[in-house]
């Protein structure tokens, strides 16, 4: 998580976390099964391409 979301950000791709990991952040159970992100759909092919590099 820790380096697709530096990545990410380093290619100044706008994106959030969802999922269990946004609602473990905001007081529910723990998750460390997944992490999701979400990006805009204008960005996602960079995204993907992204985050496959790393």
């Amino acid at each position: 998580m820790k380096r697709a979301a530096a990545a990410l950000r380093d290619a100044d791709i706008p994106f959030m976390l969802g999922g269990g990991l946004a609602a473990w952040a905001r007081g529910g159970p723990r998750s460390d099964n997944d992490v999701d992100f979400f990006v805009r759909e204008d960005q996602a092919e960079r995204a993907t391409a992204t985050c496959s590099s790393i």
